[in-house]
């Protein structure tokens, strides 16, 4: 039985590189495992693969979704398994890359936690976002479940949301989902790679990746996803940076400030990928420096 192979990593670890080079040795596909990826038109800010690699290497669960359609981690499990059973069948191996961390937890693991969450239940704890603001709903986190909580950013507007309202739905706490979960049974073998990078070299290059999609034209990006008539209240609007160079747009920030901002909750979240990566069991590490490249680290994953 052909594996699947799930390449992760934080942001900026050149996960998606090497997955394209894993791709190209093992004439393997690629499945994203993004919370941003999945929405069209949102493209410079979530890093995706450019047309032509995806051209080259077929991607799956990519500009799937307008902006304003929901997409859970359950959604992610049911779709990616489609698609893995799918390849396999085909006798072409699944490679999985991507750093929503719930995502690959929900898939690995056979986890449930990610239930069809009432839309009236959404649509509440949404308003409450909203209206009462970031800060008062994490310290309602903080209440109901602290271990969810201490993992989730204070700005963190999608993971506080979810984590409520399956609190809300199930009057359970996300964390105890994570934690009487069992191993999994599949029918396929799964090998997990962690790409890890030392951390002023993470941090340098989120800060250059950042200057970059600048100059690759973020703003007009958004600009164009506005004028389509998506509003800005929108889930993938509250996102790191598309939420800033909103702001930007609003006048609430000056560009320097906007840039910085992205600059600062990008390493913040980077932070918090390498503390939940470290956590996936039968794991192996692959510590990347910075004279490996996409090559050198496929070689080391095979």
């Amino acid at each position: 039985m052909l594996p699947l192979i799930i390449l992760a990593g934080p942001t900026t670890s050149k996960k998606s590189d090497t997955a394209i080079a894993l791709a190209e040795k093992l004439d393997a596909e690629i499945i994203g495992a993004d919370s941003m990826q999945v929405y069209k038109y949102f493209d410079i800010g979530t890093a995706k693969a450019s047309i032509d690699d995806r051209a080259r290497i077929p991607h799956h669960l990519i500009d799937i979704l307008e902006p304003d359609e929901e997409f859970t981690a359950f959604d992610f499990k049911t779709r990616a398994l489609e698609h893995i059973r799918e390849l396999i069948g085909r006798g072409k191996t699944p490679v999985i890359t991507g750093g929503t961390g719930l995502y690959l937890k929900v898939l690995r693991d056979d986890y449930d936690c990610a239930v069809q969450i009432d839309p009236g239940i959404q649509k509440q704890v949404q308003l409450e976002i909203s209206e009462r603001g970031l800060p008062l709903m994490h310290e309602e986190l903080q209440r109901i479940d602290p271990v969810s909580a201490e993992r989730i950013l204070p700005e963190d507007t999608q993971r506080i949301e979810r984590a409520v309202s399956v609190y809300r739905q199930t009057g359970k706490a996300l964390s105890e989902f994570v934690a009487t979960n069992p191993v999994p049974e599949y029918e396929f073998p799964i090998h997990t790679f962690i790409i890890e990078r030392d951390r002023k070299e993470l941090y340098d290059n989120i800060n250059l990746r950042v200057d970059h999609m600048m100059q690759e034209g973020w703003v007009d990006e958004v600009k164009g996803i506005l004028a389509r008539g998506f509003s800005k209240s929108l889930k993938p609007f509250q996102s790191i940076g598309y939420s800033q160079i909103v702001d930007f747009l609003d006048d609430k920030l000056s560009m320097e400030q906007a840039v910085d901002l992205i600059k600062r909750d990008t390493r913040r979240y980077a932070k918090r990928q390498i503390t939940w990566f470290k956590k996936s069991r039968d794991a192996k590490t692959i510590h990347a420096n910075s004279s490996d490249n996409p090559t050198s680290l496929r070689d080391r994953v095979l």
